[in-house]
């Protein structure tokens, strides 16, 4: 059994140490190991050590908008807002309106840039020039097999998970 060692200061004001024997007594010796073991696992149950997850970021977007994207066929998103981040992102379609597959994971992307809209990114962003927009450049969409996304406005941050490609 590992013994805790505990200081304290004495009377003198000299540092003595004090063993967990010698605080609970001659017949704890066992007691302080169950002690510990009911600690740990009191913080297993409160998560403490909880493995930790990777994030993704996320980002719902309006059909038929998430499909296009998802289908390559959209190479800009564009919003009223713009974003630092770069790197992937995983493309959810909204729940509303609800065009299948409403709610639903469907594609990672890679968001390269993000700046004001251009007049030619009207075809790649599937809507009018809007100076007041900000294009969001996504290349290497590549399609997965959908699953259920509880959206959120803004980019948001979801479990990653193993996505498998549609059509695998």
């Amino acid at each position: 059994m590992q013994k805790t060692v505990r200081a304290k200061k004495g009377v003198a004001g000299l540092l003595q140490t004090q063993t967990s024997a010698d605080i609970l007594g001659p017949h704890s010796e066992g007691k302080e190991a169950d002690r510990e073991e009911d600690h740990g696992a009191r913080q297993r149950h409160k998560g403490h050590q909880k493995a930790p997850r990777n994030k993704m970021k996320a980002i719902s977007i309006k059909q038929p908008w998430a499909n296009l994207i998802a289908e390559g066929k959209k190479t800009i998103e564009t919003r009223t807002w713009p974003t630092n981040h770069r790197g992937r992102i995983l493309i959810v379609s909204s729940k509303i309106p609800n065009i299948a597959p409403a709610g639903q994971a469907l594609a990672i992307a890679n968001l390269t840039d993000c700046r004001r809209m251009k007049r030619g990114d009207e075809d790649a962003a599937k809507c009018p020039w809007c100076p007041e927009l900000y294009s969001w450049i996504l290349s290497g969409v590549v399609r997965i097999r959908p699953f259920p996304v509880k959206g959120r406005p803004g980019i948001y941050e979801t479990e990653e998970r193993s996505y498998t490609l549609k059509g695998n």
